[in-house]
C-alpha cells in the first residue's frame, strides 16, 4: 500500500469517527427532549386547566383505558 492510500485511509477514519461523535451527541440531545417533554407532558395531565390534556381514565379493573397493553395479538382470547 502507498503512503498517500494509508493517509487517505487514516482521514477518512478520523472523519467518520468525527461523524460519530456528532451522531451520539445529537442522539442524547434527542433523548434529553423526549424525557423533556414527557415530563412537561405528564405535568400538564395533572394541571385540570390545561385543556385536552385530562389524566387517562382508568375503568372499573383499574387498567388505564387505550394504553393499549390489551392490544393486538395476544391479547385476551385472541390466538386460543
Amino acid at each position: 500500500m502507498e503512503r498517500g492510500e494509508d493517509e487517505g485511509a487514516g482521514e477518512a477514519a478520523d472523519a467518520m469517527e468525527s461523524d460519530l461523535e456528532q451522531m451520539e451527541e445529537r442522539s442524547e440531545q434527542v433523548q434529553e427532549d423526549v424525557e423533556d417533554v414527557r415530563h412537561d407532558w405528564e405535568r400538564k395531565q395533572q394541571d385540570s386547566d390545561v385543556p385536552g390534556a385530562e389524566p387517562p381514565e382508568e375503568d372499573e379493573a383499574g387498567e388505564v383505558a387505550g394504553d393499549g397493553s390489551d392490544e393486538g395479538p395476544g391479547a385476551g382470547e385472541a390466538g386460543q
